[in-house]
């Protein structure tokens, strides 16, 4: 009996080297550009690692409900622009004494990326961190974006340092 592989649908990218140096141009950057979104509200940095016209986004509040929507222009698709996304996604983080994103590439498999970010608050204390799963197109520009939610537990990273 011949077994059937599962299939997921993506986009199909021959070269893994250019796939590792899209994810790692994502990686190196999402921080830095996410910090300046946030500090300065200058969003063209961070806009330009995504796909320009939607980009499929899932967010996990701290209740623990998804969020499941597109941002872009196209407005037949998004119920959001990266306008609206930045008043809402960046509105809490003068109370939360923020002073910037770091981030880091855990994983590459086809065009999907594992990204770790943390934010860092004035005291140089990472008081939220996030491991998302990116897809990116092939030319490298974010096409969906799922984070999933800080539960209160170090990454291994961290848990390795403690002990």
């Amino acid at each position: 009996q011949q077994e059937t592989l599962v299939t997921y649908p993506s986009i199909t990218m021959s070269n893994f080297e250019v796939r590792k140096k899209f994810a790692k141009h994502i990686s190196d950057h999402w921080g830095k550009y996410m910090t300046e979104a946030a500090t300065t509200g200058k969003l063209d940095n961070f806009k330009s690692l995504f796909h320009e016209k939607e980009v499929y986004v899932v967010l996990q509040g701290q209740d623990g409900q998804e969020a499941e929507f597109m941002i872009g222009t196209d407005p037949n698709t998004c119920i959001m622009t990266w306008e609206d996304f930045s008043e809402h996604a960046f509105a809490d983080l003068k109370s939360q004494d923020y002073k910037l994103t770091q981030s880091s590439m855990l994983g590459l498999l086809g065009n999907r990326m594992i990204l770790e970010a943390g934010r860092i608050n004035n005291d140089g204390e990472c008081y939220l961190a996030a491991t998302s799963l990116i897809e990116f197109n092939e030319e490298g520009k974010i096409v969906g974006f799922e984070a999933f939610s800080d539960i209160d537990t170090d990454s291994v990273l961290v848990a390795a340092i403690k002990d």
